[in-house]
């Protein structure tokens, strides 16, 4: 969940390869009930990701809001895709 003083405007997820971390794959989340965001206008971001080859990622989470402002967070654990 993702919420602010103001409108979120553009919500994007990095997922980088622990084993490469050169390589990774970059999704736009969203709030709008689709592509596997099941409510829209929840303040819950989502998308759903297409399959992937097995790897171990980390995540990395940038939120813009209407202003402008800017703030990115990264997970302290692994993800694990398949």
């Amino acid at each position: 969940m993702i919420s602010d003083g103001s409108a979120i405007r553009n919500v994007k997820a990095r997922l980088i390869l622990k084993a490469k971390p050169d390589k990774y794959l970059e999704f736009e989340l969203r709030d709008d009930g689709s592509n596997g965001d099941v409510s829209a206008s929840d303040n819950v971001f989502s998308c759903k990701v297409p399959e992937q080859r097995f790897g171990l990622y980390s995540v990395e989470v940038t939120a813009i809001d209407s202003y402008g402002n800017s703030m990115v967070k990264t997970t302290s654990g692994n993800l694990v895709l398949h």
